[in-house]
């Protein structure tokens, strides 16, 4: 059996300026970033060193609004503020990474003296490399932006310059440069808002808002085709008001939309978290709404698919006094509650508007504290897959157009069922090919062990020299886990062989089904922990031959022993 080790190492508490020490210890850190005025965060990136870029808005070139950036270290510590502004209004919403750098999105002032969308492409040190607007002669308000298959950019927000007079969705296409491919607008009677948008895997996009319809607020979802057709859309409404802040595909190939819906509680109106989830032809399979017990109040703002099926949501819950806190929301893959955390201290203002996933297990969510902005960095315990390769001999030589025979097992130590990814690839000169990705795993069961024998074909081409073969597991291109061994390409290349890097699977033994042997597995110990070098903890593998007595202990480098990790049956 594969195990994994956690090996904390527990280091003195050190007190950085911008910490906000009332922040539950379930939180790995938090920081905060101010200046003169109101600072905001909407969104964040992850930078090429491994720190984050916070996007948003200040005010303080008063009279006017100037966009704000932040970028961090990966603690969170501050390296440079920069604001972009100048007459008038500038606001970024949205930010991604892209192959200069990054590409956010917000609006500004346009040509026409109105307002319009903004997309600025930005260089990994927080300078502006080049902008576009798109609007017309009213106003056009950027919301949110996501990178597309073709290399483009989808923008979306509301306008009032392209609608029959009113508040309504209206969507930009474009290529790489920015160049506009289509647009498109979208609405009902009355006034229309957008928060949401998606590509979905057909090449289509998926949109989410909010439409006061007569009157009555709706929660608004629309799916369209790859050139913003409308192929279907929903309307959710039961008599109180309901607005979709956050949509996405889910693994399962369906849709979720959630945001935060009215409720009366006999006496008053308050607001819940509330979740749908639809098929892949939008077909209603669930909804849930979720309170937070003593907070009278809660929105959800921003919502992902964590790698387990479940679902994370950020946002803010409040008392009926005004103070609100930060509110993160787990729940699994049907929406039912894990847990929650609620970031609250008396006397403060807290909302976190965006969450991403910045590690397999650990999240970033930005937001505002009071008047400043708020980066709060989260993790879960390690749920994880386990990924081994054995090869069948060793060393590994082979010649160009030749192939080499392992075997593959991908296993689930967990007490749930975990969805899985493998893929494989070979490390060459420094530099990572990815080779194959083996259909996914939907349900990988407690205690589960898929053994596969593979035969990976080397081509004619592969220059000659040392290799790393690899495989990972997780939910792709996230690993969790990963094993790797050694190999040589060394000789003339075979005529008339292997063409490609191509993974067969093949028998054991006479007509016996694939991954019918019994498995004798080496004792082994990886000491290439991950992460290595680490600082709070690091993973240890270790892989016994059979059940029985281990003993894993750990020594510093005069040979004193530091700590037993493992002793007992196992």
């Amino acid at each position: 059996m594969k195990n994994h080790l956690l090996l904390i190492i527990v280091i003195s508490l050190i007190c950085f300026t911008l910490v906000d020490q009332a922040v539950p210890q379930d939180t790995l850190w938090t920081k905060r970033y101010g200046g003169v005025g109101w600072q905001e965060a909407f969104d964040i990136s992850i930078t090429n060193d491994g720190g984050y870029l916070l996007v948003g808005w200040s005010d303080s070139g008063y009279p006017g609004w100037d966009a704000y950036l932040v970028k961090s270290d990966g603690l969170g510590d501050s390296i440079t503020a920069t604001y972009i502004g100048g007459e008038g209004n500038q606001k970024l919403t949205s930010i991604h990474r892209n192959n200069s750098g990054f590409i956010s999105f917000g609006f500004a002032p346009g040509s026409n003296g109105g307002i319009d969308f903004w997309l600025l492409s930005i260089g990994e040190n927080g300078d502006s490399l080049w902008s576009r607007t798109y609007g017309g002669a009213d106003n056009d308000y950027g919301r949110i932006m996501a990178t597309t298959d073709d290399g483009g950019y989808i923008l979306a927000g509301e306008t009032r310059s392209f609608g029959a007079g009113e508040l309504d969705w209206y969507v930009v296409k474009t290529d790489s440069d920015g160049d506009t491919l289509w647009t498109g607008t979208y609405g009902w009677s009355g006034e229309d808002w957008l928060s949401d948008i998606q590509q979905t895997s057909d090449g289509g996009y998926l949109i989410a808002g909010f439409s006061d319809l007569n009157d009555q607020g709706r929660a608004y979802l629309v799916k369209t085709n790859s050139q913003g057709a409308v192929i279907w859309y929903k309307l959710e409404y039961d008599g109180y008001y309901k607005w979709f802040t956050s949509a996405m595909q889910t693994m399962d190939g369906g849709y979720i939309a959630a945001g935060f819906t009215e409720v009366w509680n006999g006496w008053n109106y308050y607001e819940e978290i509330y979740m749908v989830k639809y098929d892949s032809e939008g077909n209603k399979e669930w909804t849930q709404q979720h309170d937070n017990p003593p907070f009278f109040t809660s929105r959800g703002m921003d919502l992902l698919q964590a790698p387990d099926g479940g679902f994370l949501m950020v946002g803010r819950t409040s008392y009926m006094s005004g103070n609100t806190a930060g509110y993160v929301l787990r729940t699994d893959a049907q929406g039912e509650k894990q847990w929650s955390k609620t970031l609250y201290v008396p006397g403060s203002t807290r909302t976190l508007k965006s969450i991403k996933r910045v590690a397999y297990n650990e999240y970033a969510a930005v937001g505002n504290i009071d008047q400043d902005m708020w980066l709060v960095k989260l993790s879960e315990p390690l749920v994880c897959c386990g990924v081994l390769m054995i090869p069948d001999d060793d060393p590994i030589t082979v010649q160009p157009g030749g192939s080499f025979r392992y075997r593959g097992i991908v296993s689930n130590s967990q007490t749930e069922p975990l969805p899985t990814d493998v893929w494989t690839g070979v490390i060459y000169e420094g530099e990572f090919f990815l080779l194959h990705r083996f259909p996914r795993i939907e349900s990988l069961q407690p205690g589960e062990v898929i053994m596969r024998r593979l035969i990976q074909n080397v081509p004619y081409y592969a220059p000659a020299g040392d290799y790393q073969y690899v495989s990972y597991c997780g939910i792709y291109p996230e690993a969790c886990d990963s094993f790797k061994f050694d190999f040589t390409v060394t000789g003339a290349p075979l005529a008339d062989r292997n063409t490609e890097w191509s993974v067969m699977e093949t028998t054991v033994g006479a007509g016996a089904p694939t991954g019918g042997e019994n498995i004798n597995l080496p004792t082994t110990l990886h000491l290439d922990g991950s992460p290595n070098p680490f600082n709070a903890s690091t993973r240890i593998d270790y892989l016994l031959s059979e059940d029985g007595h281990a003993k894993l202990e750990i020594f510093d480098i005069m040979g004193k022993r530091v700590d037993i990790l493992i002793d007992g049956y196992k």
